[in-house]
């Protein structure tokens, strides 16, 4: 019969991260492995981790692993428990759901880890060296904590533009942006499986990259938007090396013109590798984004050269 093998981990909300962090690390003692500044504060015992997370004082949650995530919803559902429809994530392979027990609590209940399905833990192993890394049940995070981690990253602003088969011109905002390679030159992006540009990109097979200047905060926001057409009123050149895709000159400090090399389905978004075959620097201070807030460019600092192989 399916049952449950583990605890994935234990998570406690409250109104002051800071200071519960310190608590749990410094008063009662525990090993503070994961922490990102108002966010989440991660700590290992044992072989169950506890999250701090901001949210209503009191609230506890917790994730299950399970050894058969469908048939132990089954035999839940069978015993009149009301269970959310399972779901799997692309990226990891995971597979969970969620329901609430008799006092309102709502419990994930999720894939085990192979080292979880071997049986409960004997202590310890003495061949595991000091800080190497210990294998966790699948905790797979939140939307919204994603978001928040992610965006904790500041980043330039990129409008991708290239050519319907018709001809017309396409276009969205995006942060993902790689440098990828320089011998040979090649850069990395990634398209929402949603966007409305992403199937002229497959097609076309080239595109421009146009990194915003400031003062370019309208253009992003109507690139960022499903506006029918997001091109009027922005003047536009067309690229020689990729056979007319719109360049956004006016509104860039640079753009790169690019052509396809490989693609790869991740998750919710398609992945571009790309030739840069031309493009120009056009000066002026860059675009910043930042948990959803447009940034000026702050004052400059030189930084040392980062060397290969480092």
């Amino acid at each position: 019969m399916a049952g449950i093998v583990a605890i994935g981990h234990v998570g406690v909300r409250t109104s002051d991260l800071a200071k519960l962090t310190a608590f749990y690390r410094d008063v009662v003692g525990l090993r503070l492995t994961v922490a990102y500044a108002g966010v989440v504060s991660i700590f290992e015992v044992g072989d169950v981790d506890l999250f701090l997370e901001p949210g209503r004082r009191g609230e506890l949650a917790f994730d299950l692993a399970a050894d058969d995530v469908d048939a132990y919803r089954g035999r839940l559902v069978d015993a009149g428990v009301e269970c959310a429809s399972p779901k799997s994530s692309r990226t990891t392979g995971h597979r969970s759901f969620t329901f609430a027990d008799p006092e309102g609590n709502v419990v994930t209940v999720t894939n085990a880890h192979p080292r979880m399905q071997a049986g409960p833990s004997r202590g310890r192993s003495r061949s595991r060296r000091p800080g190497a890394a210990r294998l966790r049940p699948p905790v797979p995070v939140s939307r919204d904590l994603f978001r928040q981690i992610s965006g904790s990253f500041p980043t330039g602003v990129v409008v991708v533009t290239t050519l319907d088969p018709t001809g017309a011109p396409k276009g969205l905002l995006t942060q993902t942006f790689v440098g990828l390679s320089t011998e040979p030159p090649l850069v990395l992006i990634s398209i929402d499986t949603t966007s409305r540009t992403l199937s002229s990109i497959q097609r076309r097979r080239e595109f421009v990259l146009n990194f915003l200047r400031q003062g370019s905060e309208d253009t992003a926001t109507r690139f960022a938007s499903k506006d029918e057409d997001k091109f009027r009123g922005i003047p536009w050149v067309p690229s020689i090396v990729v056979k007319g895709v719109p360049v956004l000159r006016e509104a860039s400090v640079a753009y790169a013109e690019c052509v396809v090399t490989q693609t790869l389905e991740a998750g919710d978004h398609w992945i571009f590798i790309a030739s840069l075959d031309g493009g120009a620097v056009l000066g002026g201070a860059p675009l910043m984004y930042y948990r959803r807030m447009y940034l000026a460019w702050p004052e400059e600092r030189p930084a040392p050269p980062l060397e290969r192989g480092a």
